[in-house]
Parts: C-alpha cells; structure tokens; sequence
C-alpha cells in the first residue's frame, strides 16, 4: 500500500524536475496526466486482488467499487482532453522565444509574467491578478485548486476585465526574483492585485479562499 504514494512522488517530482532543468516539451503534461492515470490503474488492479483474499462480504464489496471507481477515474485522467491537445500545439507551432498564452484546467486564460507586458497592460487602464508560484510549492498548487475552481471568482474576473498574469519560480528566474523583492517577500506562493501604475498594489495573504480573492476583487474599479 505504502509503495503508491511512493509511485506519485516520483511522478511530482519528475515533472518539477523537467521543469526545473527547463525541459518541458508541448506533450509534458499529457504524458504526466498518462502517468498519473497508468498509476490509478494499478491501484485499481490491486484493490481488485486485495478483495478477492477477504471473507466479509461488506469489504469485498466495498473494495470492488472502490477499484472501479479508480479504474473509471484513471480513465479520466489519461485520456487528454481537447485543451491540453490544442495548447500542446501551440506551444509546439509557436516560434522559438515567443510567450504563448495558455489556458488552466478551469478554462482561464493566463500571460506568463514579464515586467515590459506587465507596464503595457497598465498603462492601458486595465487591473491585473498576478500569481507567482512554482511546480514544487504545494500552498501554491492549493491555492489555485481552491481559489480558480470558484465559479463565482472565474465570473468576477471576467467581468472586471482582469488580466491573469502568472510568473513560474519552478527554476528560479532573476526577473521573477526581483519582482517578489519588490513586493516584500522572497518566495512563493505570492498573489497580488494590481490596478494602476501609481495605485498601492493590493498583496493578498498566503494561503487563499474563494471569499478573500472575491472580496479583493470587489475593490477593483
């Protein structure tokens, strides 16, 4: 039993690896979602032969639907889904250097942090939601589970017009390192809300809820 969570550690820190060594082709997180789901597969299997060495009926039973309802989920998981497919191309078609815009499991759509767009999108009155996190920092990917996973906060910031804008410190960055030191803080997770050029930037605390991102929001001209 304990071998699987071994299993899924060696599946997070493979891909926070390649992240880190800077190696993440278009299909890195098709093949770490295959990964995931070829893991919950085995689990699957296993709760099955597990069941089969039980006499009480109640267990066996529970145990059964337990590893189908893995099986199902594994399915699920490994199976890519139109987006993954159609951001994986874009990231494969797009030119050497260029930043791509890439849309999250939860159908937002996100620029990746650079200080000159960041000034840009400023200076043309609009607000933007920066997200500084990393592959390795598990309050970071709670964080984003938690707080994008809101219908009510996807709907806010579409109707604020909010720009989404998310540095990546998986490998340290000198540009993302200076912009955390700007903000007071010297690592992740950091989430801030900017306004205007001159406006007083609004640092939302560590560890986020849908109400504390919403209630941030509803000061947003």
């Amino acid at each position: 039993l304990m071998a699987f969570p071994l299993f899924a550690t060696v599946i997070w820190l493979t891909r926070v690896f390649a992240r880190q060594m800077g190696f993440e082709p278009p299909g890195l997180t098709i093949f770490t979602d295959l990964l995931w789901g070829l893991l919950a597969i085995a689990f699957g299997f296993w709760l099955l032969l597990r069941s089969t060495h039980t006499r009480i009926d109640g267990r066996r039973r529970a145990m059964q639907l337990t590893a189908l309802g893995t099986l199902l989920f594994a399915l699920y998981i490994a199976i890519p889904n139109e987006r993954e497919v159609e951001e994986g191309r874009a990231r494969a078609c797009a030119p050497s250097g260029d930043v791509v815009p890439f849309t999250d499991a939860y159908g937002l759509l996100w620029e990746s942090y650079s200080e000159e767009r960041l000034a840009k999108i400023l200076a043309q009155g609009r607000s933007v939601f920066l997200d500084f996190t990393a592959e390795w920092c598990i309050t970071c990917q709670v964080n984003e589970k938690v707080v994008f996973s809101s219908a009510e906060v996807r709907d806010l910031l579409t109707r604020k017009n909010v720009t989404l804008m998310r540095g990546d410190w998986t490998s340290k960055n000198p540009a993302i390192t200076q912009a955390l030191r700007r903000f007071g803080r010297s690592g992740v997770p950091l989430n801030v809300i900017l306004t205007s050029p001159r406006a007083e930037p609004l640092i939302l605390p560590n560890i986020l809820t849908p109400g504390i991102v919403l209630e941030a929001l509803a000061r947003v001209p």
